[in-house]
């Protein structure tokens, strides 16, 4: 069994941890993924939020908004 464990955690570790998920007796698996319902309202308090700063002029990251924020931009900030 120790073998085993072993031999598996080394072809399913690091870079190639592609293993499959195994639940044992009684659990269920959950996914994380959100809702179009959800991601639409992302969008809008996302887009909100750019409308909001853009009018009174501050940039996005002093929102703590990194979102589309490269280095360039972020030097011009600080």
């Amino acid at each position: 069994m120790q073998r085993l464990r072993r031999e598996w955690m080394q072809a399913f570790s690091g870079e190639s941890n592609k293993s499959p998920f195994f639940a044992g007796n009684n659990t269920k698996a959950t996914l994380l993924t959100q809702t179009a319902k959800d991601m639409e309202w992302l969008a809008q308090q996302r887009l909100s939020q750019e409308e909001i700063s853009a009018t009174f002029g501050v940039p996005l990251v002093y929102l703590n908004n990194f979102d589309r924020a490269t280095y360039e931009n972020w030097l011009v900030v600080r």
